[in-house]
């Protein structure tokens, strides 16, 4: 069977940005957020007392057992990633919380449990991740018995008056474009509600800035509306500010939104890094148009109420929480064995990517672990005349350094494999490539541009022996000296046909 590159990564490019992300993650947020989520939880709990609770797309958030040790309430953790399942369970078990939830590895457009297994379903901060919020939704109804409640917490809506130009840096990362445009009060209007989200964005990952309110809507049509919270005034600029408050009539505003941005936008100078890495301004007939469409929605706002509440969150943006309840009366749960039947590490259920006739073995990684530090198994890859370890100063999360110009990685790769290479690449001054070589043939090459972390992801349809790093100015002249990439993560994934069968 011929492996398609292309449509592997349509479909999957999202899910192994975000194994390659979580892979090499340390939030110390965790406790904290686990503790809120339960606290707002905790009434609509006492309320319902739901039999079965799941919560899709946890990331290392251990609500579901807080939960289980409070309420004895069965409870599952279902994320795309095995390491964030399993970071979780330590971070809850370190916290001195049972970790007592079933744990399930899955993309969340394709979740192993029967219908009507569960009577609570709660997803926070992760319909976004997905560019099918349609098919996410679906499932979350599917699982869900009749009866059951939906709760949808944090999640973004669309920003109808952003350009959508490009995707901007972590705040404390900012060029000085990115901080220009910021000191105007123009960040979410150049790009979009979700203005951080390049470090995503180069790991193939997905934080759909444009699922509109009337999408979230539209997908629960049909069952009860419970309770309904939009949040649009938090991230108001100055700018969104004067136009709301403005009492002009339509042309006037049409005028006055177009001189607020021309003047705003009047110093912006775009460097040739920031230039590279995609930043760019609106054009003058992308501002004229837009002033002309926000005027038009100013003019139109209702006076009061939720009506108003929801044109100001179409668009301003705005952060929703929902909570559904499905139509039917209450039935009995389903026998759970789908996900019983699937393969086990750590504890973790860990089910294959599927989809266009292929299976991604997620479950099978052929390499070792690189934050575990394993050196014998780590100096058959990089050979240590080559590459050098560093660690944390615990002593794990161990990460590859070149100590060459030309480094190799010995992988032995087989046919029809994943490679994915997460790296940190350093900036200080000068854009440089680096060029990915197969064998002695070209691979790929990647363009840097600012100190960021990146991932390689290539689909090597033939065997693979070795992959040789070359780093090289824009003009392709190789520079003297290696640049002291960072990679803490790589690994390779088999690919093969697909199955119809269930798990």
């Amino acid at each position: 069977m011929t492996i398609c590159e292309t449509e592997i990564f349509d479909n999957f490019s999202a899910q192994l940005g975000e194994i390659a992300w979580h892979t090499f993650t340390i939030d110390k947020s965790v406790d904290q957020v686990s503790q809120n989520h339960f606290k707002q939880l905790k009434p609509y709990l006492k309320k319902y007392r739901p039999k079965r609770f799941l919560e899709l797309a946890c990331y290392f958030h251990y609500t579901a057992n807080l939960i289980n040790g409070h309420f004895a309430t069965d409870t599952y953790l279902c994320d795309i990633s095995p390491h964030s399942l399993v970071g979780g369970k330590k971070a809850s078990t370190n916290a001195g919380i049972a970790a007592n939830s079933k744990l399930i590895a899955s993309d969340f457009h394709d979740i192993p449990f029967e219908d009507e297994s569960f009577d609570f379903v709660y997803i926070s901060s992760a319909v976004h991740h997905t560019r099918t919020p349609e098919v996410v939704l679906q499932e979350c109804l599917r699982v869900l018995c009749d009866g059951g409640i939906l709760y949808i917490n944090n999640e973004p809506c669309e920003r109808e008056f952003a350009f959508h130009k490009f995707r901007t840096n972590r705040r404390a990362n900012f060029t000085d474009f990115e901080k220009y445009i910021d000191s105007q009060g123009l960040l979410r209007t150049i790009t979009s509600y979700l203005f951080q989200a390049r470090p995503e964005e180069l790991f193939g990952m997905v934080e759909n800035d444009q699922i509109s309110l009337d999408t979230y809507l539209s997908c629960v049509s049909s069952h009860k509306l419970l309770e309904l919270k939009l949040d649009w005034r938090t991230h108001l600029s100055a700018l969104d500010e004067l136009i709301l408050n403005s009492d002009l009539r339509f042309s006037e505003l049409a005028n006055l939104i177009n001189s607020e941005l021309n003047s705003r936008l009047s110093n912006a100078i775009i460097k040739r890094n920031e230039e590279l890495m995609g930043m760019s301004l609106p054009t003058p007939a992308e501002i004229d148009s837009m002033s002309q469409r926000v005027a038009e929605s100013i003019t139109k706002l209702p006076r009061k109420g939720l009506e108003r509440d929801k044109a100001l969150t179409r668009l301003f943006g705005g952060i929703l929480q929902m909570t559904v309840r499905k139509n039917g009366k209450s039935s009995k749960l389903a026998e759970l064995k789908q996900y019983k039947k699937l393969p086990m590490e750590d504890d973790v259920h860990i089910k294959p990517l599927r989809g266009m006739g292929y299976e991604v073995m997620i479950d099978r990684p052929l390499l070792p672990h690189i934050p575990n530090n394993e050196s014998d198994k780590l100096a058959k890859i990089f050979p240590p005349t080559e590459w050098s370890t560093q660690t944390s100063d615990l002593g794990t999360h161990a990460a590859l350094i070149p100590k060459c110009s030309e480094p190799n990685i010995h992988l032995l790769a087989p046919a029809n494999s994943i490679l994915l290479i997460r790296m940190f690449t350093p900036c200080p001054n000068e854009a440089y490539k680096i060029v990915f070589l197969a064998n002695g043939s070209p691979l790929e090459e990647m363009v840097v541009a600012n100190a960021e972390s990146r991932l390689l992801r290539k689909l090597l349809i033939d065997p693979l022996d070795k992959i040789t790093l070359r780093f090289v100015d824009l003009q392709n002249s190789q520079l003297p000296q290696p640049k002291m990439i960072r990679i803490p993560v790589m690994q390779l994934i088999p690919v093969q046909p697909g199955s119809t069968s269930e798990p």
